[in-house]
């Protein structure tokens, strides 16, 4: 199956982290995946917007309402046989 993790830093190997989520799968150490690479862009520019800005996925746009710029991100793609599937789309 092919995923996408979406990151303000270029890395050259994606490791597992501990995330803070309020589910029990948003706090399990995991490398975090998405169905789409638009999806995956959201987490590469999430944490650059601040909270000061409103941003989501149409069917096939990147939508992002409001003053701040987004700075750059990183979207990888994955291949994986058996991901962990989570809740809203998400994968481990």
């Amino acid at each position: 199956m092919k995923l996408y993790h979406g990151s303000p830093l270029s890395l050259e190997v994606l490791k597992p982290q501990k995330a803070k989520g309020i589910t029990e799968f948003e706090n399990i150490n995991a490398v975090f995946l998405t169905k789409t690479s638009l999806h995956a862009s959201l987490y590469a520019i999430g944490k650059t917007l601040k909270g000061k800005t409103a941003f989501g996925v149409t069917k096939n746009k990147l939508v992002i309402l409001g003053d701040l710029k987004p700075k750059a991100g990183y979207v990888y793609e994955v291949e994986i046989k058996n991901p962990i599937k989570g809740e809203h789309g998400q994968y481990a």
